[in-house]
């Protein structure tokens, strides 16, 4: 059973399989006290996304499949992909599945562009800095900063500030145009949050519209956050991206 928390307006990638890849977008569309309305636009797992952080498995008890394993489905398809039908309090209308997100050909478009490359190339960077720890962590600050990593710059500081991988989000905003967020998962909820945010349109054909970095690249042009990528990469073990960079 996956859990969720979404509000109006807001979504997320979930693999239907518990796996580390995304086969599904699920984007809230209206809910109250009879159910829910959701959009639901399947993803190529070949694309490699990421589930978002805020899914939630769980295995569930007698009392939670009484209460929620009841009703009936009803499932509008909306590609040829074959959807299984089993029993959910879930009801997703005809009107909620008439525009789907074109997912492929967005992730596509924005995996070609120079900072869609750069979020990739932090995602792999910060999966495998994972295994970082305050032993290699010190002795690379020490090395770097010339200085003992205490205070804010202590392991236990960074580390919970550091993303554990990239989410991705997409939204729909105007005909044919879409907003794609990259989330930066950390391991405290109080520093996950939005590393990027790209405006696309699709037609005449695809470009983008705007792009502005969040959260601890506020304020950054493309050039400077790849500087930081630069830098953090080109330190070789695995606390490179718990690196400050200092221009």
């Amino acid at each position: 059973m996956l859990a969720l928390y979404l509000t109006k307006g807001s979504s997320a990638n979930v693999s239907s399989e518990e796996l580390n890849v995304a086969d599904m977008h699920i984007l809230l569309l209206s809910s109250n006290y009879k159910g829910v309305e959701l959009e639901l636009t399947p993803i190529d797992p070949s694309l490699g996304l990421k589930p978002s952080g805020s899914s939630i498995y769980l295995q569930p008890t007698s009392f939670i499949e009484k209460m929620l394993y009841t009703g009936n489905v009803s499932i509008v398809s909306t590609t040829s992909t074959t959807t299984s039908t089993s029993i959910t309090t879930t009801t997703i209308n005809q009107s909620s599945v008439s525009s789907v997100i074109p997912m492929q050909q967005i992730m596509n478009f924005v995996n070609t562009t120079a900072p869609g490359i750069l979020m990739n190339n932090f995602a792999a960077l910060y999966q495998k800095d994972m295994v970082c720890n305050a032993s290699v962590y010190n002795a690379t600050f020490q090395t770097l900063e010339n200085m003992k990593a205490v205070g804010p710059n202590s392991f236990y500081n960074v580390s919970i500030s550091v993303p554990r991988n990239i989410n991705v989000n997409v939204t729909k905003v105007a005909s044919n145009t879409y907003l794609v967020t990259y989330i930066g998962v950390t391991p405290s909820k109080r520093y996950t949050g939005a590393l990027l945010t790209l405006k696309v349109s699709l037609t005449p054909t695809p470009i983008l519209l705007n792009v502005s970095f969040e959260g601890p690249f506020e304020n950054m042009n493309l050039t400077q956050v790849t500087k930081i990528y630069t830098f953090q990469n080109s330190i070789h073990n695995f606390c490179g991206a718990y690196m400050p960079y200092i221009p």
